[in-house]
């Protein structure tokens, strides 16, 4: 079952980074393009490289500052590290702020109705990621204001796409036992992604990952296969895209699950970020599977691995959370010490 945080990062995160129109301005393009896909391939410093020249150059455009927010957000927290949260607030702002300004000057360029949108969808992303439920919704709430601008000001505006599918599929879904009171718009913000996709968006790829959390959360795992199978593809380093894949295959071959998922521990390995979440978490999915399978000997040969609450430090029992409470479960289920 996805978990309510994932659900919160598909309706705000991917709310936030649909950038498929070509700016106007080329290099911009040129540059979001290749930002955009060093932070898939986790290449963290090429991408913040790539987004300071972007600031650099074209200083009155917001983009810049948006995305090194971005890429700081997304390295830190699929790395277990503390979030930079001075640098990441103040970008955000100043993007906000300089989005407000252009605003001022044209309330109807669908550009600069996107620049808003954008700067409060990653603000209302990183509430979320620390829980501070009541901010990011009314940051999220406010990004959709604009992304609705955006489609209304230009209906091919394919960047609001992802926006609204996603935020029409999670509100319909998470408001089901409100069926006589709110419309089920779920078959909608389907079709609206599937539209994000074809239109080769630069972050058509979240909109990928957003369809694959449906289909998994409906347990149609042969679509959710058949969606993440050319990113896959296409972005074969990428540990975004393997643990997408993994889970799936979790559902239709395990040890083809496994081995998905033992090449992320290799990778996890090769990056060390100053603490072992990842790698504990993946060995406690891949003992998981292994027990599932009735290979128990694999199953605690992985557990194995994973230290002892005593030996961990206080950052990496807050990260691991509940998580924890499992993995002692199965360690004493199959009399790992």
């Amino acid at each position: 079952m996805i978990s309510f945080r994932n659900v919160f990062y598909l309706l705000l995160a991917l709310s936030a980074v649909t950038f498929s129109q070509q700016h106007p301005i080329a290099e911009v393009h040129q540059l979001a393009t290749a930002g955009l896909e060093q932070i898939i391939l986790q290449n963290y410093p090429g991408a913040e490289k790539t987004f300071n020249t972007l600031e650099k150059k074209y200083p009155s455009i917001p983009l810049g500052k948006v995305f090194l927010a971005a890429g700081k957000i997304a390295r830190e927290y699929e790395l277990h590290i503390p979030f930079s949260d001075r640098t990441i607030v103040k970008w955000l702002d100043e993007a906000s702020a300089q989005a407000d300004k252009l605003l001022r000057a044209n309330e109807n360029d669908v550009w600069n109705n996107y620049y808003k949108g954008i700067a409060e969808g990653y603000r209302a992303y990183y509430f979320a990621l620390q829980d501070n439920w009541l901010n990011a919704f009314t940051s999220g709430l406010t990004a959709k204001r604009y992304f609705d601008r955006c489609q209304e000001l230009d209906p091919s505006f394919a960047d609001s796409y992802v926006a609204i599918g996603a935020y029409k599929y999670w509100k319909s879904e998470k408001t089901e036992f409100l069926s006589w009171f709110v419309k089920d718009e779920r078959q909608e913000g389907i079709k609206l992604l599937e539209s994000a996709i074809k239109s080769r968006s630069y972050h058509s790829f979240l909109a990928v990952h957003n369809l694959v959390w449906i289909h998994i959360y409906r347990k149609e795992y042969k679509q959710a296969y058949d969606e993440i199978l050319p990113a896959v593809k296409k972005y074969p380093s990428s540990r975004f895209f393997t643990w997408d894949y993994a889970r799936i295959m979790e559902e239709i071959d395990k040890e083809k699950a496994i081995a998905l998922y033992k090449g992320l521990i290799t990778a996890y390995q090769k990056t060390w970020a100053g603490n072992r979440c990842n790698i504990i978490t993946l060995n406690y999915i891949v003992a998981k599977n292994f027990n599932a399978l009735g290979n128990r000997n694999s199953a605690a040969a992985h557990l194995s691995y994973i230290p002892n609450r005593s030996q961990l430090s206080k950052y990496e029992i807050e990260e691991l959370g509940k998580r924890l409470e499992r993995i002692e479960s199965l360690k004493k289920d199959l009399g790992v010490q």
